[in-house]
């Protein structure tokens, strides 16, 4: 019973840290007992009015510490504390991340430590005196209101067919109900032996074994109860892990979806580019192709320009000769006209 969670046990506050418990053998270091943060929860069985200390990691119970008035919680640095089980016999450990939450359990367990110790002896009297049949039966405590009302459970249920009307079997108490109501002699004086009618005879047996077969159904059935919420919350504990699993892959997924789209639209841009860049590419041949033939036709002026030159020179030369020779010929005119004149003056003299 103390393996699992009851389904009328509640959860009173929970937090998160890590695990220890102390080295039996040396008893001086710790010993992990979860790689990880778990949940550490407190429980309140209102049946029983006890508070436990429960952790889960994954589907193995690894803490289950009945709180007592005795306990004391100490804090033994800014993020850990300890507590020592003697049901247990160990020394359990817990590794916070933040002095907060630290600081929460400890004001916790102390509230719930000190709430125990007022009320743990009331409820032991009251169970003390439903074993020793001072109260009506069990359907006597829910009638003193101590307790809060809750579904009724297999036990609740055979108090009922306990408490149901039987069939009368005469108008005259029978001597066994004269048993069952007052009780056995006390040391044996005062009441005669007595033997049991003929109908008290027959239906006793019956009855007995009818509600043993049915206690021990219900027994059955509260333990196939126990392994049902036993493998329920190993269920749950592993669903927990499987949506904290998912919500990682779904947040990786995300992300990945994020860079695959970043990669696409970068992608998108290199092809752009890698357009563009075929475009200049292609326009850079087109522009090297006119350069050539530009290159080209600046070589065939350059041979033209230097033939042009040539000629010009040439020309030059020639036109230097020509006005040599038109020098020398307007000289030898000028002789000749000279001489000229020179023969006409001479002529003149001789005519006069």
């Amino acid at each position: 019973m103390n393996g699992c969670i009851m389904l009328w046990e509640q959860p009173v506050f929970s937090s998160e840290a890590q695990v220890f418990q102390i080295d039996p053998t040396t008893q001086r270091s710790w010993l992990p007992v979860s790689q990880q943060v778990v949940r550490v929860s407190f429980y309140h069985d209102a049946v029983r009015n006890i508070h436990r200390i429960i952790s889960i990691d994954g589907t193995k119970v690894i803490i289950n510490s009945t709180i007592l008035p005795n306990m004391k919680f100490t804090k033994t640095s800014q993020k850990f504390g300890q507590w020592a089980d003697g049901k247990a016999n160990t020394v359990y450990g817990l590794g916070f991340n933040s002095e907060k939450l630290l600081m929460e359990f400890s004001q916790k367990f102390e509230e719930i430590k000190e709430g125990s110790a007022g009320k743990q002896q009331p409820m032991q009297d009251g169970v003390n005196g439903a074993a020793t049949g001072s109260g009506t039966g069990p359907s006597s405590t829910t009638d003193t209101g101590k307790l809060p009302p809750r579904p009724l459970g297999p036990l609740e249920r055979l108090n009922k067919l306990n408490e149901r009307p039987r069939p009368p079997v005469s108008e005259k108490p029978t001597e066994a109900a004269v048993l069952r109501r007052d009780g056995p002699p006390q040391n044996g004086k005062g009441v005669r032996p007595l033997s049991m009618g003929p109908v008290a005879g027959m239906q006793a047996p019956g009855r007995t074994e009818t509600w043993a077969a049915e206690m021990a159904a219900c027994r059955h059935e509260c333990e196939q109860l126990q392994h049902k919420v036993a493998e329920l919350e190993g269920r749950k504990a592993e669903a927990d892990a499987l949506a904290v699993r998912n919500a990682e892959l779904n947040g990786r997924v995300a992300a990945l979806e994020a860079r695959l789209a970043e990669r696409e639209q970068e992608l998108g841009t290199l092809k752009m580019m890698s357009e563009d860049s075929n475009q200049v590419h292609r326009q850079k041949e087109d522009v090297m192709q006119k350069l050539k033939a530009a290159e080209e036709r600046a070589h065939q002026m350059e041979s033209q320009l230097r033939e042009l030159e040539r000629r010009l020179a040439d020309g030059r030369a020639r036109d230097a000769t020509r006005r040599a020779q038109l020098q020398a010929s307007l000289r030898s005119l000028d002789g000749k006209i000279s001489e000229l004149a020179d023969l006409r003056n001479s002529l003149a003299q001789l005519a006069v």
